[in-house]
């Protein structure tokens, strides 16, 4: 319970952030270290890793692959020539 309340509240705080700054995008860690500290909140890995989830699986959010394999997080794509890159 404790933990999906976390989760809750970390996507909330993540949708605030890009609603403030549309055009955010970062990695997981990046979002750990730059978006959320500054917003007074501190986070596990792995909280973190499932309100990325929840936002994704809500097409809040979406993951795009980089070339070098990591994942990017950012607002979902209206440029139908970007979605899903």
């Amino acid at each position: 319970m404790e933990d999906e309340d976390s989760i809750r509240r970390l996507a909330h705080e993540i949708t605030r952030y890009l609603e403030e700054r549309p055009d955010a995008v970062d990695t997981a860690d990046g979002i750990l270290r730059w978006w959320l500290p500054p917003r007074g909140v501190d986070t596990t890995p792995d909280i973190l890793r499932r309100a990325l989830d929840v936002l994704v699986d809500a097409r809040i959010i979406e993951r795009r692959e980089l070339p070098d394999g990591r994942s990017v997080f950012g607002r979902v794509s209206t440029d139908p020539d970007n979605r899903h890159k």
